[in-house]
């Protein structure tokens, strides 16, 4: 694509990835092309050459980037993206834009994608309120079970990096509890309002809260639990999720045994992880 035409560049819409732009395998051509571009029209002289970067607050602020710029030197660059990032280094508005000045050349909010009915209205029901929010009693409780046992004159400032550390929220997001009232929310309105119509996606916070729901899940709606790879891994991502080697293992192992449904076990935990786990 860089080299067609003598160095001038291919012509047309182009798709490519930026890891296509790997220094080690083009400083060759970039030096070579140098060159070139004192004397002629090269795809890094050219200024007809528009770039629209996909997802432009990632990969646009080390080596890969650097050399596509490089060679790209005099094109113009738009970047898209939905969550433009503004840190030391890491600059999305500072790399694409002219701020303070201007910080966007269009922005096109979900708000607007609804108003032209390219997006379906996100529609929030407020469920079970008194039974699954958040109470700021049990976190505190929580904490002060934790440190009761850590001497007085340093458990101020143990207390202060604790409570700064601390994930309360998905403390309380695996609660296996709050789960069972949730999942069993979520089957009823499923069956009364979603089965056999549409399709219902549950999100959750971590690895460990997903398995806990699939499996509450499963009770409340045992017709829809047939899927024999995912139900065949469950019990162990449950059981070893906090293990890492095996962690990745099973995912791993999971990918690529997913095609090939069957009623025979796909897994065996191997007896050297096993011995492993049991050793920690």
């Amino acid at each position: 694509m860089l080299e067609y035409d003598d160095g001038r560049g291919k012509r047309g819409i182009l798709i490519t990835m930026i890891h296509k732009f790997r220094p080690d395998e083009l400083r060759d051509f970039q030096i070579e092309l140098e060159e070139q571009s004192k004397e002629k029209e090269t795809i890094q002289n050219r200024k007809n050459v528009i770039a629209f970067i996909d997802e432009g607050h990632r990969t646009q602020y080390g080596t890969l980037a650097g050399q596509m710029k490089s060679i790209l030197k005099n094109s113009f660059f738009f970047a898209l993206t939905g969550t433009p990032i503004s840190k030391e280094g890491r600059n999305t508005y500072k790399e694409y834009s002219y701020p303070p000045e201007e910080t966007y050349l269009d922005r096109y909010f979900i708000t607007d994608s609804i108003k032209d009915g390219f997006t379906v209205k996100i529609a929030y029901q407020p469920r079970l309120e008194k039974e699954v929010h958040l109470k700021k009693k049990m976190l505190d409780v929580f904490l002060n079970v934790e440190l009761e046992e850590i001497p007085v004159d340093i458990k101020d400032e143990v207390e202060e990096g604790v409570k700064k550390r601390l994930n309360h929220i998905n403390l309380f997001l695996e609660d296996e509890k709050r789960i069972q009232i949730v999942a069993r929310d979520i089957a009823k309105h499923f069956k009364e309002n979603v089965d056999g119509k549409f399709k219902a996606m549950v999100v959750t916070a971590t690895r460990k809260a997903c398995a806990r729901y699939k499996s509450a899940l499963d009770s409340y709606l045992p017709a829809l639990s047939h899927n024999p790879v995912i139900s065949k891994f469950l019990p162990i991502v449950s059981s070893y999720i906090s293990f890492p080697v095996l962690r990745i293992f099973i995912f791993h192992s999971l990918a690529h045994n997913l095609p090939a449904i069957s009623s025979t076990p796909i897994y065996n935990l191997p007896n050297d992880l096993k011995n492993a786990h049991d050793q920690r």
